[in-house]
């Protein structure tokens, strides 16, 4: 589903993504609270959404897809310094620049998100790492601190491996690698990899 405000996005999106031959049709439409109603409706596997919707739409609409099991990508038409604070508080599971947007580049978007990975643009990221440790209002906060084999978990996810890989990877049990990632979600405060994965990239914890 792609959630966009303006016409002419949205099309190109559509278009986009119907190019990469995916079995399954997109589902286009500009009013949050609509693509809210269809996910509740319907089975969707992704939602691309607009950050010009802003953070309190944007939360529900991700609270949403987080319940039923639908990852998220936000598409942003530039990024300012001052936006990084909501744009990070909200559990995207990716990110996409509209400038940017080719058939290639969505399709490299997908095949990161389908491996586990945090598509997010250059830009954005070094956007992240620049305010590291920064609240909102500007205060530094403490830094989340990491055994050195969570810190070699962590930069394995964000290469997204998975549990089993991370596991052989060690020479543990997966069962060990699920107690570090448990540890990892619960220090970040995250719900998933990918969220914990940006947040360790504003906090500057991977390079």
């Amino acid at each position: 589903m792609a959630v966009l405000p303006n016409e002419v996005t949205r099309r190109g999106v559509t278009s986009l993504l119907d190019s990469l031959g995916h079995r399954h049709p997109v589902t286009a439409c500009a009013d949050p609270e609509e693509a809210i109603g269809r996910l509740r409706r319907e089975v969707f596997g992704l939602l691309i959404a607009s950050a010009a919707y802003g953070d309190a739409q944007l939360t529900e609409v991700v609270r949403e897809t987080a319940q039923f099991g639908v990852k998220s990508l936000l598409l942003l038409d530039s990024v300012e310094p001052e936006h990084i604070p909501w744009i990070a508080s909200i559990p995207f599971d990716g990110y996409l620049m509209e400038e940017d947007l080719t058939t290639e580049s969505m399709a490299e978007a997908l095949r990161r998100l389908e491996r586990g990975r945090l598509p997010i643009p250059d830009a954005l990221a070094r956007l992240f790492i620049t305010h590291a440790g920064r609240s909102r209002n500007g205060h530094r906060v403490p830094r989340i601190q990491l055994t050195p084999r969570e810190h070699a978990v962590l930069a394995l996810i964000a290469e997204g491996l998975s549990n089993r890989m991370i596991a052989h990877r060690f020479g543990i049990s997966e069962h060990g690698v699920k107690r570090h990632v448990a540890n990892l979600l619960a220090k970040f405060n995250c719900s998933n990899r990918a969220q914990a994965v940006s947040v360790a990239l504003q906090q500057g914890l991977l390079t």
